[in-house]
């Protein structure tokens, strides 16, 4: 399983999705804001594309491998 984190640039997340679609099945997403690591909480997740994570680049990654399964926002975000 591999976990994407604020430490992982865009460029990185593009190299995990040039995997073939039948090793990703499920894909799930969320932002956060930009904190260090150490201080983020549940709470600060942000929706997709509204902070650190290019949600453009992941979404035509996933396009460009033709993935066509599952996609997961996850909120936890109590302002939403």
């Amino acid at each position: 399983m591999c976990k994407i984190t604020a430490e992982i640039d865009c460029e990185e997340i593009i190299i995990v999705l040039s995997l073939k679609d039948k090793k990703i099945f499920v894909f799930h997403i969320n932002n956060s804001k930009d904190l260090p690591l150490d201080s983020l909480k549940d709470s600060d997740r942000l929706w997709p594309g509204d902070s650190i994570i290019s949600l453009n680049k992941i979404l035509s990654s996933l396009k460009k491998i033709e993935f066509d399964r599952a996609t997961i926002v996850e909120l936890f975000n109590p302002e939403y």
